[in-house]
């Protein structure tokens, strides 16, 4: 429901999630939970869910389900509008996640030369946002402690929900492969560490800044 004043924004066309082409890798692990979309403060969300039908929060302790267990859920009340499925990452699995948004056209499917290069870098199995204009590569390694954003990419390993696809990239990896070397020198040149943080990132191309 709208509150007084806000003005409607167009929902995305979410996309389905291709089940069969999410990695084993994520199918392994009991890390799984539901979600729906909702308007909160004129725009689109993504609201977590447990596989029993309850609405959990990243930082209170709540059932994660097996993938199978988010999978039937999600095939038998699609209709009652579970939107997609997410993976909750935590200290105690491998994955890192370079987040890259606005990088992409929903309709061409163009994508950003600033994108391509951090995923040409990492290589790894890199899959389409649930609105169709971003992308992420997941990889297997680990972070500094400082630092984890700028601008248009978001980089992080725990204590988040990651609305998983499985609308992949052709001509990548259909693997998590292990990138801590590559991670780590992109990391260096994607994240700033000094108190100040630049308003625009200056990180790869010249073309950098800007993100469509």
């Amino acid at each position: 429901m709208l509150m007084p004043g806000q003005k409607e924004v167009m929902e995305p066309a979410w996309l389905c999630p291709v089940l069969e082409n999410i990695p084993e890798e994520l199918r392994f692990h009991h890390q799984w939970i539901l979600w729906k979309a909702k308007q909160q403060d004129k725009k689109w969300t993504e609201i977590p869910y447990s596989y029993l039908g309850r609405n959990v929060d990243a930082l209170i302790p709540h059932p994660l389900g097996t993938f199978k267990q988010v999978c039937d859920v999600f095939i038998y009340c699609q209709k009652l509008a579970f939107t997609g499925l997410s993976f909750a990452l935590a200290l105690k699995d491998p994955f890192v996640v370079f987040d890259l948004n606005d990088c992409r056209d929903p309709q061409t499917g163009a994508i950003e030369s600033w994108a391509l290069e951090i995923l040409n870098r990492l290589f790894s199995y890199s899959e389409i946002s649930p609105s169709g204009t971003g992308l992420r590569t997941l990889i297997k390694g680990s972070l500094p402690p400082e630092g984890r954003s700028n601008g248009p990419v978001k980089i992080f390993e725990h204590g988040r929900y990651l609305a998983i696809t499985g609308h992949r990239l052709p001509h990548y990896p259909t693997r998590i492969m292990e990138r801590s070397s590559q991670a780590a020198r992109l990391y260096d040149r994607l994240v700033d560490r000094s108190p100040k943080t630049n308003p625009m990132p200056q990180i790869l191309s010249p073309n950098i800044g800007g993100a469509k």
